[in-house]
């Protein structure tokens, strides 16, 4: 049997669907920070990043303790999902009116809360996900492919957005 390169395998099915899912998780916490500028605009939104970024620390540490018990794999993505969605909708609903719980400050709290959720959440398991499908010896090569690739469009994209 011929031995694939490093390229051949990434474009197979289960490397590339990993690159694809993990790309989508950046451009989500991407879009979690432009979604806190528009909220905070012209003010930085520091104090909502710290929110968001110990959220996401906490789950990281509740999903890495209970993913290899609780549930599959797929299910922590799934509601990494659930969480980011939730995130964004409340958002899209503060941006255009349609709802206000109880004021901007508890409305721009909540969603830096579910976005973080959801970062924190599907980080893990789509980290967890990957390390399954991978050949142990390619799974750092392969990652650190993955986070290049999605920070470098991700970061390109945010910055031209602006």
């Amino acid at each position: 049997m011929e031995d694939l390169s490093f390229w051949q395998k990434f474009l197979k099915r289960p490397y590339f669907s990993y690159f694809i899912i993990f790309f989508a998780n950046i451009v989500c916490w991407l879009g979690s920070f432009q979604i806190l500028s528009i909220f905070t605009s012209p003010d930085p939104p520091t104090f909502y990043i710290f929110i968001f970024t110990i959220t996401t620390i906490f789950l990281n540490l509740i999903t890495g303790k209970f993913i290899d018990h609780v549930w599959s794999r797929r299910k922590f993505i799934i509601l990494g999902i659930i969480l980011y969605s939730l995130g964004f909708i409340l958002s899209y609903l503060t941006i255009f009116g349609y709802i206000s719980l109880i004021d901007s400050t508890f409305n721009i709290l909540l969603i830096s809360l579910f976005l973080g959720m959801g970062f924190g959440v599907s980080t893990i398991s789509i980290g967890s996900y990957f390390a399954d499908h991978s050949i142990p010896t390619e799974r750092g090569k392969l990652q650190g492919l993955s986070y290049c690739i999605s920070f470098a469009i991700g970061f390109n994209y945010s910055s031209s957005s602006r």
